[in-house]
This record gives structure tokens, C-alpha cells and sequence, in this order.
């Protein structure tokens, strides 16, 4: 079972995973278009799940902290227009801040996967994981979240 996971894994990573062409040292999950006239490179539930696994695969991939710290570096450059602690629901392909607001599913993500990160991690480096998590929750829902 354990090599069927790393064989997935490894599938899923080479397919989705890509390297910010405009935050340096930022990484996101592609998601694609929906066949409209726009195309979106991620949504924030994506980059939440991703964070999830990336932590969670951190004694397989010996880069998982690399793209969890890239990928909470795209989630600070890309806040929602009506609640800046929180994530844009959608970011479009050429990167650009699409000014659109926050999906709960996707900041309860990403404000999750904080946690697991501080576990395997600690806080000792760029990003203290659990105090990122708390000012998340905490900022998020102060500032009027909308569910």
C-alpha cells in the first residue's frame, strides 16, 4: 500500500505542481479552467489540499517543506479583496490578483494544513506554521468571513 501511495504521489506532484512564474520561491496546485471565457490556475481549496498532502507526504518527499513554505508564500500574495488575512477563491492563469473574495472551504484548508506542517517541521524556520494557523482562524473570521 505504501508504494501504491508513493506512486500516485509522485503522479499527482509531476502533474499539478507548479512553480510561481511571479512569487519567487512560490509554488501552487493547477486546477485549470471550467471551459469559460477565463482561465484560472488554481482555487484555494486546491492550494489547501495541496498544503495537506505536502505535509502529510514530509517522510516520502524530502522537498515537502519546500513546497508548503512556496506554497504559503503564493497564498500571501494572492489575499481576498474583501478580507485580506484570507485567500483569493481563484487565481487566474497568468497569475494575476483576480480581486475576488474568499471561499471558507479553501482558508479552513490552507489554516489547516499550518498544522500538521508545525508537527513535522516545528516553528523554528521562515514560517512559524502554528501561529501562521491561529492568525488565519482568528484575522479571518474577525474580519467578517462570509459562510
Amino acid at each position: 500500500m505504501n508504494d501504491a501511495v508513493a506512486t500516485y504521489y509522485d503522479f499527482w506532484k509531476n502533474s499539478y505542481l507548479k512553480e510561481s512564474q511571479k512569487t519567487a520561491g512560490g509554488y501552487y496546485i493547477e486546477s485549470g479552467g471550467t471551459g469559460g471565457a477565463w482561465k484560472k490556475s488554481t482555487i484555494s481549496s486546491m492550494h489547501g489540499w495541496g498544503m495537506i498532502i505536502f505535509s502529510l507526504m514530509a517522510g516520502y518527499d524530502p522537498h515537502a517543506q519546500k513546497y508548503v513554505d512556496g506554497m504559503y508564500k503564493f497564498f500571501l500574495e494572492h489575499p481576498s479583496c474583501e478580507n485580506h488575512p484570507l485567500m483569493s477563491w481563484q487565481v487566474l492563469a497568468d497569475e494575476s490578483d483576480s480581486s475576488d473574495y474568499s471561499s471558507a472551504e479553501g482558508d479552513f484548508d490552507i489554516a489547516y494544513a499550518l498544522m500538521p506542517a508545525e508537527n513535522q517541521w516545528g516553528n523554528d524556520g521562515d514560517i512559524n506554521y502554528l501561529m501562521e494557523a491561529r492568525k488565519m482562524i482568528i484575522n479571518g473570521a474577525n474580519n467578517g468571513v462570509k459562510f
